[in-house]
């Protein structure tokens, strides 16, 4: 009995039919369905230092925009619960799945880094990932709790984000 592996477009997420098959829609490279480990990157991202400009307050009404360079994919979150930023799903875990936006490829741990409320502030404290969590350019230290400001620049390996407080807090609620 012979095992069949799909593969998929790292780019699109097409199925492919056959392992060096060059997606028809956008010509990008397939990878093997069931990916390994993430892979430490070769090359460190360019992650420019900046000052915190906005404001730290995260009101209990308010949700998060996450807009993901340089796709411009954007993700609107409660925060109700935790969310861990990565790649596929858990049973136990509320995870904002990266995978369409090239997250292996950017070096994206399968439980990056995690995002919640914590009062009146959002924190964000990297999960011991493969290729670090950059905030506003720092490195962050696995298992700490950084705040994060209305504005500031997320790194998850090579994957850029921005991220804003939307005081409104309406918009589409993935989870």
């Amino acid at each position: 009995m012979a095992l069949l592996t799909s593969y998929h477009c790292n780019h699109c997420g097409q199925i492919l039919h056959g392992k060096d098959t060059p997606c028809p829609a956008c010509e990008d490279t397939p990878l093997p369905r069931q990916r390994t480990s993430t892979q430490p990157l070769r090359r460190r991202p360019l992650a420019v230092a900046s000052e915190r400009k906005g404001n730290e307050r995260f009101e209990a009404h308010a949700n998060v925009l996450l807009q993901f360079f340089p796709s411009g994919v954007c993700y609107a979150l409660s925060l109700i619960t935790p969310v861990v930023l990565g790649r596929g799903s858990a049973p136990d875990a509320n995870i904002l799945d990266l995978t369409e936006l090239g997250a292996h490829r950017h070096g994206v741990s399968r439980q990056h880094c995690l995002i919640w409320r914590r009062g009146k502030h959002l924190v964000v404290t990297d999960l011991d990932s493969t290729n670090g969590t950059y905030l506003n350019g720092e490195l962050l230290r696995s298992h700490e709790e950084y705040v994060v400001a209305d504005g500031d620049q997320l790194i998850l390996g090579t994957l850029h984000a921005t991220i804003f407080f939307n005081r409104n807090g309406n918009g589409h609620h993935p989870q």
